[in-house]
């Protein structure tokens, strides 16, 4: 190691990091949760969207490493896959959390098991081994949705019973859920 790169690696140290893809909105908004939690429990934060990495970016020195990204027709982001397979070897080394966003982890018990399914589908598909793959229901952006694409999310919602307006956009997410799981990922329990 450079001794530039040893310095930014110690720099690091009590350090997380959050990479997040996001489509709509919703997972940058998780993302900054998270930052705030963390930052809550005594570590630093670098947050960034992985569609936006600084060009010589690396994972290696932090503490923990949060990665989350949303499903959408059963895939995640590009930028994310990308993400994940340019730094597997270092998110391998580390203690990662993976948090995968979806309606899926809104609806029942077989609706939830299918996005606990897609996280691990996408994690072995990139041979990435994170600590803990966390399933998080994520939102309806009604007010930002064309006819078509509001006329799909009534549909996706109606299919999951998940109780929306269509005119009204609705957050699924069980934030004191997702700080609990944080927390412990940041103690390591």
């Amino acid at each position: 190691m450079t001794t530039a790169a040893a310095v930014a690696d110690s720099a690091r140290r009590g350090t997380a990091l959050i990479i997040y893809a996001t489509t709509e909105g919703h997972t940058a908004k998780i993302g900054h949760y998270l930052a705030e939690v963390i930052a809550k429990r005594g570590l630093k934060v670098d947050l960034y969207n992985s569609a936006d990495l600084p060009k010589r970016f690396t994972v290696t020195g932090y503490d923990r490493i949060f990665v989350a990204g949303s499903v959408h027709a059963g895939q995640y982001q590009d930028a994310l896959a990308r993400f994940a397979k340019k730094h597997i070897a270092a998110l391998n080394k580390t203690h990662t959390m993976f948090v995968s966003v979806s309606l899926s982890a809104a609806g029942g018990k077989d609706e939830k098991e299918e996005a606990r399914v897609c996280a691990w589908k996408f994690v072995t598909a990139v041979g990435w081994e994170p600590t803990v793959v966390l399933s998080v229901a994520g939102a309806l952006r009604f007010t930002q949705y064309d006819f078509l694409r509001s006329w799909m999310a009534k549909r996706v919602a109606a299919g999951r019973r998940l109780k929306a307006s269509g005119t009204d956009d609705v957050e699924f997410t069980d934030w004191e859920a997702l700080e609990r799981a944080a927390g412990r990922f940041v103690r390591g329990i």
